[in-house]
């Protein structure tokens, strides 16, 4: 029973970073990092995932659950890097387009 335990966890926690990436606006993104007062300026569209990841850890420290939420996202960097890889040429046409995405004006 632990052993399924492990792999939906697993399948929960691999790429959601990437997920989020993918799926949400522009516009949704860069409120959701705004609101947890990230310090980035932009995020790349190519390894959206880690990048995502990476500027949410780069927020307010005094955000609540932070310490509980460091573990995810390392967990979640790692994931991300796999699946992030595996779209990374849709999401190089993208940031070609498109550029990264602003966070702060």
């Amino acid at each position: 029973m632990h052993k399924i335990y492990i792999i939906v966890f697993s399948l929960i926690v691999t790429g959601c970073g990437t997920f989020t990436s993918l799926s949400s606006s522009d516009n949704k993104i860069a409120s959701a990092l705004k609101r947890q007062k990230t310090q980035c300026e932009e995020t790349s569209r190519a390894y959206g995932g880690v990048s995502y990841n990476l500027c949410k850890l780069n927020s307010n420290p005094g955000y609540p659950h932070f310490d509980w939420a460091l573990g995810f996202y390392v967990l979640d960097i790692a994931a991300c890097t796999i699946t992030d890889t595996v779209v990374l040429p849709y999401t190089i046409v993208e940031q070609h387009k498109k550029g990264s995405i602003r966070i702060k004006s």
